[in-house]
């Protein structure tokens, strides 16, 4: 494999946006969000929704640190908050009044939708996605120390619901669980850095939290100071090793660099999908301590909400098309509802497989079909499903060769 390093001189911090709207942090009824489900009885939905949201509007899940509030953690994003007025996304602030940490080491915050914290910002993140429209396809976490431990939690937990994430200064999903402490929400081994699985075992434990689950997995994007004395910086190549193989990279990076950014100075690496966008990123500071500020405008780049409307870059990158439609090889043809119908629009293809996999990756519809004309569709019924998030995927064959497939996201609402 080639590789490339580049020496890069110049600034990140090029997003220069005013903000003058009305807009604030506002706290969602419990009894809105989380309806009859079990939640711990300490978690709160707190929301920015500016003046004037997108039509359909990415959502952020921005997650403060130990310690830490919603609103502190909305003062450390005021870049954000600005290009939120500016763009029309939302932002969704979790609080946990009365905890230390995040909890993303007992049993039930390490299973899908466990009755722990991260099932409790799922249905934040679901009651957003049906209260304002929100984009099931562009749905992101951001978050520092115990925050960015919560963001690699939710990538692995809920791949289902997030397309990309950037922790600063977090731990690989499932670090915390050794020897957690549910008094203060820590754990003393990830914090030290004395918690090290190879690359395959790293992997089988985000793969065995959703053992049905084959769909998209998030992107990320790693920050952290190499000289972190509150998180082992050693959690940083233990988090490449999770999500290179999570993600099914190379073990080497496709290209390296150096960078001065917002007064630091980042060693990066970057890691291409097959489609050859990138999917991780690792940006490392030497002689940096624990406590950075957010590389905001280089996360909401990552993100794509840096620009108005549009569509998630990798799946734009990837070829999936307006609509919560994607094609890959050339298949121009799309999803759609209708009238309480899932319908696969006419394809030019000689057989179709059709999956469909619920919010907890279990299979809900698997059917293989022939396709005698080009004009021919296939619909599913939907009415009698349960209400939820679903993902349909359709893969496309000639004989005994893949000639491409398609992804769609929907919402049940009966």
């Amino acid at each position: 494999m080639k590789r490339l390093f580049l020496i890069a001189a110049i600034s990140c911090g090029l997003l220069i946006v005013s903000s003058s709207s009305a807009a604030s942090l506002t706290e969602v009824q419990r009894s809105a969000w989380a309806g009859s489900v079990s939640l711990p009885s300490y978690m709160k939905m707190y929301v920015y929704v500016p003046d004037k949201v997108a039509a359909k509007p990415p959502l952020v899940v921005s997650l403060h640190s130990c310690g830490s509030t919603a609103s502190g953690q909305m003062g450390n994003m005021k870049k954000f908050q600005a290009m939120a007025d500016k763009n029309g996304f939302i932002m969704i602030l979790p609080d946990n009044p009365g905890q230390n940490c995040w909890d993303v080491g007992s049993n039930k915050a390490m299973t899908h939708d466990g009755g722990g914290d991260p099932h409790a910002i799922a249905q934040m993140v679901r009651y957003a996605i049906t209260k304002y429209n929100g984009d099931p396809l562009r749905v992101y976490a951001v978050g520092g120390s115990s925050g960015g431990m919560m963001t690699q939690g939710l990538l692995g937990i809920y791949p289902e619901i997030f397309i990309a994430g950037a922790p600063r200064a977090g731990v690989p999903c499932g670090c915390w669980a050794e020897s957690y402490a549910s008094s203060n929400q820590w754990s003393g081994p990830c914090a030290n850095g004395t918690v090290s699985k190879t690359a395959q075992q790293w992997g089988d434990y985000v793969r065995a939290i959703n053992p049905n689950y084959t769909g998209h997995r998030p992107r990320v994007q790693i920050f952290q100071g190499e000289n972190d004395a509150t998180i082992s910086f050693k959690n940083f190549a233990e988090g490449i090793k999770q999500w290179t193989n999570v993600l099914k990279l190379k073990t080497e990076p496709d290209l390296t660099d150096k960078i001065n950014c917002s007064g630091y100075t980042y060693n990066r690496k970057f890691w291409k999908n097959s489609f050859g966008y990138v999917v991780l990123e690792a940006w490392s500071a030497p002689g940096q301590g624990h406590s950075m500020t957010y590389e905001e405008d280089s996360i909401m780049k990552f993100f794509g909400i840096d620009v108005v409307g549009g569509q998630d870059p990798e799946l734009a990158a990837s070829g999936i098309g307006p609509g919560n439609t994607g094609e890959t090889s050339g298949i121009n043809k799309r999803f759609s509802i209708k009238k309480n119908t899932l319908v696969l629009n006419a394809v030019r293809t000689e057989k179709v497989s059709i999956k469909i996999v619920n919010a907890a990756g279990r299979i809900q519809y698997n059917r293989n079909y022939t396709m005698n004309s080009d004009r021919a569709s296939i619909s599913i019924p939907l009415m009698f499903w349960q209400s939820g998030y679903y993902i349909a995927s359709a893969v496309f064959s000639e004989g005994n060769k893949r000639t491409g497939s398609s992804v769609f996201r929907f919402v049940v609402t009966n």
